[in-house]
């Protein structure tokens, strides 16, 4: 059995897990370049937070300035002549805040005292070029901010608006702050990574009791933060409590967390309450049933449609993609096919590659959508044209698949693409090209090169290499069962299943693999091995129930005791 099918795609309500980031190497800082004013250079900002961190009552002071802080932003669009005393009572308490200088600058501007304006205009330049070299905005290299609002700041001097954000931890970056902004509606979300780690010193310092400091945990901060309103830290807290799975107190901090408009908490809403309409078994409520305070099944139904279309407005391609699957697949009833496919189109457009695969899945397969090629390869193109590798995969499968019917070319770019995938070890991509290569799609046919490319995926995946049997069982079954005779490789492919088999327990147990193997047998000659091999395939497949492919395992069964292998005609 060719293991090329079409992927598998997860359910729509998938189990809930917390926003969490994985870890990396940390990419080494810049120098940032020395700001002057009158002259003279402006302290270091590392210097600065470092010396406020030390200090004994800092936790109290940082939460202080927090509070003043989003005081000050809150009032920098229309009330500028409030920003002075407010922006001057910053300074006192952090002489490096981002916020507290690019008020007083505002301020000054205003009253039109040009030397206090170039005084804090220079250091909301110093300010910026410290956090610009500090890292690069990513998850393995973030920037390192001394708060919250100096990450709002520095995103609005990029005249970025922010749609949702979160605390998170990891072992790299203990404290850490997502944001996702944009430039415009027609834009995608950007995803900036902050460090905000330095903090967590001296909240542990200001912990009380007879509990053991833990220098990392960045609970009592995210409370303290919570309680100040930071939808960030709301939006942490309501993950985290969802991932144990208490969803009472989990909506409670994220629905608090959405009201200023955070698109983070209003998908994990949306996700939280559509899996609690999946587990409802019936709509009890509307029959008298169960507790009156619980919405209905139906209800949960709303509420999350209702937090994925406000997360939608504010640009939230997973909300896209997972409403417009919901409504394609009928979850909300018939006749939402229209409006599930504009949403998915949308979330493509924003450079959601997923979206369009699953566009280009149903119209392959005709089974949530009308069956249709053509429409199937448009969206497969243009989320390979994302540059995204599972997208190119899936495309190139496709043709493969669709090669005889009318109007199936390949895209220009589509071998530039797989040979840079290859380049990049990409062991799918190799047999890929080996298929190409077989029947001549995208290239000339050569099989000489076909077989070079199958062998190079071979070697590239090697045991160890995540999906290898998948490589190894789809490269055997080709040289073993091609109609190709030039192309035939029986002892090769009888050869690397053999080495798969024998070091794979996994791969034993998997009803396509031994018959893979089978067959292998059966190329070769030996047939009473072939059968031998097949009935374990059989007794394999009954066990685990895989109705999906007896049939096919018993008619290959038929073959090897006639004397005959299994034979395809493509490769």
């Amino acid at each position: 059995i060719q293991m090329n099918s079409p992927r598998q795609w997860l359910p729509p309500f998938v189990l809930l897990v917390c926003w969490s980031l994985l870890t990396g190497c940390q990419a080494t800082a810049q120098r940032p370049s020395i700001v002057e004013n009158n002259g003279q250079p402006l302290p270091s900002v590392a210097q600065l937070r470092k010396d406020f961190l030390y200090q004994p009552d800092a936790a109290t002071r940082y939460m202080r300035l927090a509070e003043l802080e989003a005081q000050a932003l809150a009032l920098y669009s229309d009330e500028p002549l409030r920003l002075g005393s407010i922006g001057s009572a910053i300074l006192e308490i952090y002489p490096a805040s981002y916020t507290g200088h690019l008020v007083l600058e505002k301020f000054y501007r205003n009253l039109e005292s040009t030397e206090a304006q170039l005084l804090h205009e220079a250091w909301v330049q110093h300010l910026d070029q410290s956090i610009a070299a500090s890292g690069e905005g990513t998850i393995d290299s973030p920037y390192v901010v001394m708060g919250s609002y100096d990450a709002k700041v520095f995103i609005t001097q990029r005249t970025l608006t922010e749609a949702g954000s979160i605390y998170q931890n990891s072992r790299q970056t203990p404290l850490g702050l997502t944001v996702l902004a944009r430039a415009n509606n027609q834009q995608p979300l950007q995803n900036l990574s902050f460090d905000l780690s330095h903090l967590l010193a001296a909240f542990t310092e200001d912990q009380a009791g007879d509990q053991p400091p833990q220098p990392n945990n960045p609970w009592r901060i995210l409370r303290n933060l919570a309680d100040q309103q930071d939808s960030a830290a709301q939006a942490a807290i309501g993950a985290y409590l969802a991932k144990q799975n208490r969803f009472a107190a989990a909506v409670n901090w994220l629905e608090a967390a959405a009201r200023p408009g955070n698109l983070l908490a209003h998908s994990l809403l949306a996700r939280i309450y559509w899996f609690q309409a999946s587990n409802k078994q019936s709509d009890s409520n509307a029959a008298g049933n169960g507790d009156p305070q619980e919405p209905s099944r139906e209800e949960f139904k709303q509420l999350a449609l209702n937090h994925h279309l406000q997360a939608i407005a504010a640009g939230s391609t997973e909300s896209m993609y997972s409403l417009g699957r919901l409504y394609i697949e009928g979850y909300y009833g018939d006749g939402n096919d229209a409006e599930g496919i504009a949403l998915l189109e949308q979330a493509g457009q924003l450079g959601s590659a997923e979206s369009l695969l699953y566009l280009g899945h149903q119209f392959r397969t005709g089974q949530h959508l009308e069956k249709n090629p053509t429409t199937a390869q448009r969206y497969l193109e243009q989320a390979a044209e994302l540059q995204n590798p599972t997208a190119i995969i899936s495309y190139a499968r496709f043709l493969t698949t669709a090669t005889g019917q009318e109007n199936i070319t390949a895209h220009d770019d589509l071998l530039p693409w797989l040979l840079e995938l290859a380049d990049a070890n990409n062991a799918e991509a190799m047999l890929i090209l080996g298929n190409f290569n077989a029947r001549g799609i995208a290239v000339a046919q050569s099989t000489r090169k076909a077989l070079r490319w199958y062998k190079k995926a071979v070697r590239n995946a090697g045991s160890h290499h995540h999906g290898a049997a998948e490589i190894i069982n789809e490269v055997s079954w080709t040289l073993a069962t091609t109609a190709i005779g030039e192309l035939r490789n029986s002892r090769y492919a009888q050869d690397i299943m053999n080495q798969l088999m024998e070091s794979d327990r996994e791969a034993r147990d998997r009803p396509e693999y031994l018959d893979t193997w089978a067959n292998t047998y059966a190329a070769n000659g030996d047939f009473k091995t072939a059968i031998e091999v097949q009935q374990r395939a059989i007794k394999k497949a009954q066990e685990q129930q895989r109705n999906d492919v007896l049939e096919i395992l018993r008619r290959h069964l038929d073959l090897f005791r006639a004397g005959n292998h299994v034979i395809d005609q493509v490769p």
